[in-house]
């Protein structure tokens, strides 16, 4: 098909969501991946640049957020998006060390 597979396509936008999110979490916040989705508009051949902005949490707070990764190719059409729910959360204390 010359294109790039369609699960390393969602894999290319979790990885745009979870920086964006996962860099601006306060001190002693988590996040942990809940749900993803991704909507395939045209096939995506060539450089691919994924592309997420989001307002970080405020505090640790259990709380969801539904992001959107925009998934553009070498002309910057958007190719495909993907929707991710990040669970931030504290952090857990770790047992046993």
């Amino acid at each position: 098909m010359n294109s790039v597979h369609a699960i390393a396509l969602c894999n290319l936008g979790e990885l745009a969501t979870g920086m964006a999110i996962l860099n601006g979490l306060p001190n002693g916040a988590r996040g942990i991946l809940k749900k993803i989705e991704i909507e395939y508009f045209k096939k995506s051949r060539g450089l691919l640049v994924a592309e997420c902005h989001c307002a970080a949490p405020n505090d640790a707070t259990e709380q969801e957020y539904r992001i959107a990764a925009e998934i553009k190719d070498q002309s910057g059409e958007v190719t495909a998006t993907t929707h991710a729910t990040w669970l931030i959360g504290p952090e857990r204390k770790k047992h046993g060390n």
